[in-house]
């Protein structure tokens, strides 16, 4: 799927002109997914689009960010 999705992203810069685009695959009902299925949105991004999709960090959770990647290796 990546390598489709790299090729899409390639054909919306040559033919399209568009070369920022966003990714985005959200998995399970909690992460806002709502066809339940694999599959990406390619979404071209212009400085002043009206997007802001930002994560906010909690510094405080660090400890247990930390415990969950120690138990993934």
């Amino acid at each position: 799927m990546i390598v489709l999705t790299k090729r899409v992203c390639k054909l919306y810069e040559e033919k399209l002109g568009i070369k920022h685009v966003q990714i985005i695959s959200s998995n399970g009902k909690e992460a806002q997914q709502d066809v339940f299925h694999a599959h990406y949105h390619i979404v071209p991004r212009s400085r002043e689009d009206g997007q802001n999709i930002r994560w906010k960090t909690y510094p405080e959770l660090r400890i247990e960010y930390d415990a969950m990647l120690k138990e993934l290796k």
